[in-house]
């Protein structure tokens, strides 16, 4: 049922692996970058399934679910230290949720939304 959200985070993925496609960006292989563009693309599926009720409130659930989970193994991946991994999570956690938000709040205020929101982009 909820298969569209995870093959669309892989295609995320498959896209962050695409060389061309991160150079183009300038995405490049660091941490933050990767996760803030899968977050974007979680943002943007997001609010396509928000208007699919009740079942888009569903698949949006599973969505994020199985991103912070994709967040998680980057982390382990990273390399970070069992004990300082919790809280590394819940840090990354955090700032990937408020991105959320401020891209949300781009929006309320269609007059400014490609202002608000090329400067929560950047």
């Amino acid at each position: 049922m909820f298969e569209p959200a995870s093959v669309m985070l892989h295609l995320c993925v498959e896209r962050l692996e695409n060389v061309e496609l991160t150079t183009t960006f300038s995405i490049g292989a660091g941490f933050n970058r990767r996760a803030y563009f899968l977050f974007l693309h979680v943002w943007m599926l997001h609010r396509r399934a928000m208007k699919e009720c009740p079942l888009g409130i569903l698949l949006d659930r599973y969505l994020f679910s199985c991103a912070f989970n994709l967040l998680s193994e980057w982390l382990v991946k990273r390399g970070v230290p069992e004990h300082r991994f919790k809280r590394e999570r819940e840090n990354c956690q955090a700032f990937m949720m408020k991105f959320l938000v401020e891209l949300d709040q781009c929006t309320l205020d269609e007059e400014f939304y490609p202002y608000k929101l090329s400067r929560a982009l950047h």
